[in-house]
């Protein structure tokens, strides 16, 4: 295995690309972190820890393998740490910490970025008049990833008048999301998605004044602050697997991170 760590500078995707991750393999570390915690609350000086599998093809070329661990420590905050294991069947991230969490059902942060502006009455920048601004935008730069916050359906694909280009997803329990201002978008409209995939990339569509993501939800047809959605399910880990994970981990702490290295081919 190869151990990659290190501190958030520019952007936590980036960060990982500069310390050796290849695009896949930052992908599926934020997806997995993602799917425990809101990305975008981890800041610059914060720390990254993942383990992959070391994989090489048959012109001798070194290729990202699977990710095996995923760990973030946050400032002033208990680290997170996520080691991937085989339950039933299915792979599965296990906490080897001592919460025996095996997964979080609920809503993560579509895109990598920070927030700029939440829900609530404002003056519109364009419009000049106030009206209520139904979600929070992430400012980012043109084409960052936006991915699906929570399993679902897709309900709407394509333009919609101030929205520009915008995906909308349903969810269980009567909760939807949308994502508006892509400047591409690369799911079709009927298609399921989890969470974690990708849906679209930002941009400045429709009434916008730069790239940005706006991002709603809603409950049973009504908005809400998407701070406030979030449900979890905790299911308890078999013993013996939590200890065989636990195993795993401290193996993987032993793991010398490389120094720096040129990002992994993509394939």
């Amino acid at each position: 295995p190869m151990r990659i760590a290190g501190a958030v500078d520019q952007g936590l995707y980036w960060s990982l690309r500069a310390a050796g991750a290849s695009p896949r393999t930052a992908s599926d570390y934020l997806k997995a972190i993602g799917a425990k915690i809101d990305v975008g609350t981890v800041l610059r000086g914060d720390r990254f820890d993942l383990v992959l599998e070391r994989r090489v093809s048959d012109a001798g070329e070194e290729l990202p393998g699977p990710l095996l661990f995923a760990g973030v420590t946050r400032q002033g905050m208990d680290p997170m740490a996520l080691v991937k294991w085989r339950v039933a069947g299915d792979d599965q991230w296990i906490d080897p910490t001592g919460n025996a969490v095996i997964e979080e059902e609920g809503l993560s942060w579509p895109v990598d970025a920070p927030i700029s502006a939440n829900i609530g009455m404002r003056v519109h920048p364009i419009l000049r008049y106030k009206r209520l601004h139904g979600g929070i935008d992430f400012r980012t730069g043109h084409g960052a990833t936006v991915y699906a916050a929570a399993d679902g359906r897709v309900t709407r694909s394509g333009w919609n008048g101030g929205a520009g280009k915008q995906v909308k997803l349903a969810h269980a329990e009567g909760v939807g999301t949308s994502y508006s201002h892509l400047s591409r978008i690369v799911v079709p409209n009927g298609a399921s998605v989890n969470r974690g995939d990708l849906i679209g990339y930002t941009g400045s569509t429709g009434l916008s004044t730069g790239p940005h993501l706006h991002y709603e939800v809603t409950l049973s047809g009504r908005k809400v602050d998407p701070h406030t959605v979030k449900t979890v399910r905790r299911q308890l880990i078999d013993p013996q697997v939590l200890v065989a994970a636990q195993q795993r981990y401290r193996s993987f702490q032993q793991l010398a991170p490389v120094a720096r290295p040129a990002p992994l081919p993509t394939s």
